[in-house]
């Protein structure tokens, strides 16, 4: 598998898709990746678990974030801060005390990170404009 290619066609084919709670969100995009490496049918897992930011907020709060804990399920592997590659996972999260808590994930690609807004939808940002992650995660 061209990894390049397979997160290129992903970025390509949702390019202009509108971010959709539970239906094209961080996880899912995430998700789709992860299933093109490992073929491992991940996304139907979590289809219907959520439909809008308050399902996704209470899901989380019950079942914790499911990004990282997946992909860790399927072998992924950290890597250092400052080595991403195309196709690894960028995960972040946001703690400070005078915004809400979040939790999201990107695809690397190109030193670029390919992530979703609500409002904006797929955006790739350069790496180093990027926060910096909680974990960086390869699947090989």
């Amino acid at each position: 598998m061209d990894i390049d290619e397979t997160v290129k066609k992903i970025i390509s084919d949702n390019l202009h898709r509108k971010f959709e709670w539970g239906e094209f969100d961080c996880p899912k995009l995430t998700f789709m990746l992860a299933e093109e490496i490992t073929g491992q049918p991940i996304v139907e897992q979590f289809a219907g678990k959520w439909n809008s930011k308050a399902s996704a907020y209470k899901y989380a709060q019950k079942n914790g974030v499911p990004m990282i804990p997946v992909l860790q399920s399927l072998g992924a592997k950290e890597v250092e801060w400052g080595r991403e590659i195309t196709g690894d996972f960028y995960c972040m999260k946001q703690d400070l005390a005078h915004q809400k808590s979040w939790r999201s994930a990107g695809i690397v690609y190109r030193q670029r990170v390919a992530f979703l807004t609500e409002k904006a939808g797929l955006c790739l940002m350069p790496i180093q404009d990027m926060p910096q992650p909680e974990i960086v995660l390869r699947l090989n």
